[in-house]
């Protein structure tokens, strides 16, 4: 459960986007409550009608124009999407629905619309709910939509790069070895050599190379998928099989290798986001074999 909850969320810091949300949120409250009319209002003409309405839309207005327009750009530091994170999601979501209850509220008893009481207060909590439930079903598509796109574009990038052939070059002068980049499985270091992991066909194979895994890694980086999981692996993100979080990090297995690997604290977080995106069914689809 503390996991879901650290992980990153994508602060919506659009200033324009957040600006046509907070317009139409308070367009659809407005209209909510002139529609369905869950407010006793009989005993005025629509004149009255309408221009008490327009206060509970502009209170809508005013608390979403602070909490999304104002605040953010008073204390950027707060709002970074790099620092963000589920739990403030929530916390922040509670916060606008007690901000914009209690605005209702007040404009409630200004207006003389209700007399103070339990009932009062749960007809306000569940006025204030609406624009938080449009503002998070809205957020939560843009989030989809973010995702989907990057998805779309991690994919392209490993679809353009599957035929690519890497060049492991070894310190002597006989040696080297090349890898087609979709069947590279994993790099592993080995003292003064990296053994270089590759599928052919269903079978597993390995060589040996004089080199060092900085190098390696510097063959490899143009590939957004293969990168590093601890200071002694590079891994290929498509041959990820499962992995598992413990108190200690991320443990995960690759297809065809018996042993489980850790990643390291400094590696999670870019390896996290990369696991996720690759969670396409047909991103994990086996290449063809390599050559040396």
């Amino acid at each position: 459960m503390l996991d879901y909850l650290n992980k990153p969320y994508p602060f919506n810091d659009d200033f324009k986007h957040n600006l046509r949300i907070i317009l139409g949120i308070s367009l659809v409250v407005f209209l909510f409550l002139l529609l369905y009319k869950p407010l006793d209002l009989s005993a005025l003409d629509l004149y009255d009608k309408v221009y008490l309405l327009l206060g509970f839309a502009l209170v809508t207005l005013f608390s979403l124009g602070v909490n999304l327009l104002v605040l953010p750009a008073v204390f950027p530091g707060i709002f970074l999407s790099g620092k963000w994170k589920i739990k403030h999601e929530i916390l922040w979501n509670l916060w606008m629905l007690l901000t914009i209850t209690v605005g209702y509220f007040f404009y409630a008893r200004l207006t003389g619309l209700y007399e103070l009481n339990f009932s009062t207060l749960i007809r306000i909590l569940l006025f204030g709910i609406i624009p938080v439930s449009l503002l998070i079903v809205i957020n939560q598509n843009r989030r989809l939509k973010m995702t989907i796109h990057s998805v779309d574009t991690f994919s392209d990038g490993i679809k353009n790069s599957e035929d690519v052939m890497i060049n492991f070059p070894s310190k002597y002068k006989r040696g080297n070895a090349q890898v087609n980049a979709r069947d590279l499985v994993m790099i592993h270091s080995a003292q003064n050599y990296i053994e270089i992991y590759w599928r052919e066909g269903s079978e597993l194979q390995k060589v040996m190379v004089r080199n060092t895994l900085g190098n390696a890694m510097k063959q490899v980086k143009r590939f957004r998928h293969i990168i590093r999981c601890h200071r002694t692996c590079i891994v290929n993100m498509k041959y990820v099989t499962r992995m598992r979080s413990s108190q200690h990090g991320y443990h995960i297995h690759l297809d065809g290798v018996a042993d489980e690997l850790h990643v390291s604290r400094s590696f999670a977080p870019l390896f996290r986001e990369i696991y996720g995106k690759l969670h396409e069914p047909e991103l994990f689809q086996a290449g063809s074999s390599p050559k040396r």
